[in-house]
């Protein structure tokens, strides 16, 4: 009679092991026994894994879900998951677990809903949110319009603002169970702005000013720091076609007749379409630079020069980068 060679064992024993049992078998033609006997093994693992193998061919052990509760999940319970984050990406994981019930009579615990969505590949992320006004057709033509430029004609300006707000981090650390907190002074102290001027080259000017952009102060940023940065269009020179959201102060017939002047020509983007505008992804990365310079915000005053040293950190990598990410 064979015994173990570990009794205790709660393993499953290595592949090498048992392909020597399968051989022991095939090749000498072994008894199941004799093999319990040469391995120190139970002839019911014996006998297991010689039918494993010619049922499948392999020694490999058979692979099951971690996680019992996810097995309760039928595939149509499975399919109704992914189904209802498709159809609503913000839906909350109880209102899952409330249409499984109402649905299909199933409760299930919200876990193994959150099991579900991480096994086929999904995960919580923080929404963009899309205008309802959007219009497909006015993005589908402003794309076919700038389609036939190459992108080193092209020049992208807008605005943005920061105040002492946006320097606070809104995630931080602690113990389980117990929030993380952080002493702030809660001032939102005055706002500094910024118009901002990139093409597939980098940042080409920033014009930083306290308090909101106007239509008055766009016109003078216009004359001293976009115009020097454009050249006639006729096809080929660089930084001759400017592109820009219709906000009213970019639309005033002074700015276009400006631009217009020099030569250049302006293409405004559709309505609600922010992510057509690489400057965009410009304007996160300054955002995040400041929170990374919090302590420096906090010690000094002088906004303005925070502001332009966040400019200062964007790369002609990232404005390639960001103009490509945007479709042009």
């Amino acid at each position: 009679m064979a015994y173990s060679c570990q009794p205790s064992r709660t393993k499953a024993y290595n592949e090498d092991l048992r392909w020597r049992m399968v051989w022991q078998s095939q090749a000498i033609g072994l008894k199941t026994a004799k093999i319990a006997e040469n391995l120190g093994v139970d002839r019911s693992t014996v006998s297991r894994t010689l039918k494993h193998f010619n049922t499948t061919g392999t020694v490999a052990k058979k692979e099951y879900p971690k996680d019992k509760a996810y097995r309760k999940l039928s595939d149509h319970a499975q399919y109704l998951i992914l189904n209802l984050v498709l159809q609503k990406p913000g839906i909350y994981l109880k209102e899952i677990k409330a249409e499984l019930l109402y649905v299909l009579m199933l409760e299930v615990d919200i876990s193994t809903i959150c099991r579900c969505l991480h096994r086929n590949g999904f995960s919580r992320q923080k929404m963009t949110q899309v205008a309802i006004q959007r219009d497909e057709y006015f993005r589908l033509k402003y794309t076919m319009d700038v389609s036939i430029y190459k992108t080193e004609m092209l020049v992208f300006l807008d605005e943005t603002g920061a105040d002492q707000r946006n320097r606070l981090r809104k995630y931080g650390y602690n113990v389980r169970g117990i929030p993380a907190q952080q002493y702030s002074m809660f001032v939102r102290g005055e706002r500094t702005s910024a118009i901002a001027i990139m093409s597939v080259k980098g940042i080409l000017d920033v014009f930083v000013t306290t308090g909101s952009v106007n239509g008055d102060t766009f016109y003078d940023f216009t004359a001293k720091y976009l115009i020097p940065q454009l050249q006639p269009f006729n096809g080929t020179n660089h930084n001759s076609i400017v592109i820009m959201d219709n906000c009213s102060i970019h639309r005033l017939a002074e700015i276009v007749n400006m631009i217009e002047g020099v030569g250049a020509m302006v293409h405004f983007l559709p309505p609600y379409s922010p992510d057509l505008n690489p400057i965009e992804l410009a304007f996160s990365k300054v955002k995040s630079n400041l929170k990374d310079m919090e302590e420096t915000v906090a010690a000094i005053d002088d906004t303005n020069a925070l502001m332009l040293a966040a400019f200062a950190t964007i790369s002609q990598q990232d404005c390639e980068g960001w103009v490509a990410h945007c479709g042009y």
